[in-house]
């Protein structure tokens, strides 16, 4: 009789730790299968990933936990930004614009910085306009994403609706039907742009300073009156951004002067449905406008 007793304990003991390690496994894959290939692409990406401690990292055992770190990452960067855009600073002189400190995650300014596309990329004389140099420049887009998790809760922090709801509030521009765009500038000497007003599909325009030469305070853009003469120049200091909403009046531009090395910044818009270069888009097109 013992011996009956003994082997049903075991048989039941047996089925139990096997439906706990199920259990266990099914509560690890509660996300759709792309989403679990997408992670683990990022996070292996995620080449120095500081806004994550050490401890965190080795605790990690399952995908769940990557997504639900990733997603808290992305979090903090939406209330970061959310907080930027509350102490931004306001100029009207030569037309309405804010001052922000501190715009990006320090994360994604650690992607853009490492980020070197190759030389063909850079930009010299370009003639006053970047547009003569479409077929090398460069932005963060669905591929770039993908590629490291940084840019990816970057892109996805500007592109959500707490931190549209929070330009908006600033400065009043509706962003309903439009889609981000995530430009990498990078000019070496030689380059100016030609006074120009941004007016039309982008409707809203922030750059960004992402250069730490110890002349890049003065590498800023230069805001113009309706002549093109620079009236003040923005500040070049490291993530620091310059946003506006374009209008007749927002004539800007970069009067040539020398850099030295590479003048490094990001250049935001939002763009309504008539922008035709979708390709550099950081999430495609927008539909149901």
């Amino acid at each position: 009789m013992i011996p009956v007793v003994i082997w049903a304990v075991a048989c039941g003991f047996a089925c139990f730790r096997r439906n706990r390690i199920k259990k266990a496994a099914d509560d690890r894959c509660t996300v759709p299968r792309h989403d679990v290939r997408r992670a683990c692409g990022l996070w292996l990406n995620w080449k120095r990933p500081s806004g994550v401690r050490a401890k965190q990292l080795s605790d990690m055992t399952s995908i769940k936990d990557i997504l639900e770190t990733m997603t808290a990452t992305g979090q903090n960067a939406i209330r970061d930004f959310q907080q930027v855009m509350a102490d931004a600073e306001l100029s009207s002189v030569p037309f309405e614009h804010w001052t922000i400190k501190d715009v990006l995650p320090v994360d994604g300014c650690d992607a853009l910085v490492e980020w070197s596309p190759g030389d063909e990329h850079l930009m010299g004389d370009t003639g006053g306009r970047r547009e003569t140099r479409n077929a090398t420049r460069v932005f963060v887009d669905p591929e770039v994403r993908a590629r490291d998790a940084r840019l990816e809760v970057m892109a996805q922090a500007l592109d959500s609706a707490e931190a549209r709801a929070a330009i908006t509030r600033l400065c009043g521009v509706s962003l309903d039907n439009t889609a981000l765009r995530l430009e990498l500038s990078l000019d070496t000497d030689g380059f100016w742009l030609e006074p120009h007003t941004d007016i039309g599909a982008k409707k809203l325009t922030l750059l960004v300073a992402l250069s730490s030469s110890p002349d890049a305070d003065q590498w800023g853009t230069d805001l113009m009156d309706s002549t093109g003469v620079s009236v003040k120049r923005s500040s070049g200091r490291f993530n620091t951004g310059t946003m506006f909403v374009p209008g007749t009046d927002t004539w800007h531009g970069f009067v040539r002067r020398p850099i030295s090395g590479v003048r490094r910044g990001l250049i935001i818009n939002f763009v309504d449905s008539s922008w035709r270069a979708v390709h550099e888009l950081a999430f495609g097109p927008v539909t149901g406008a």
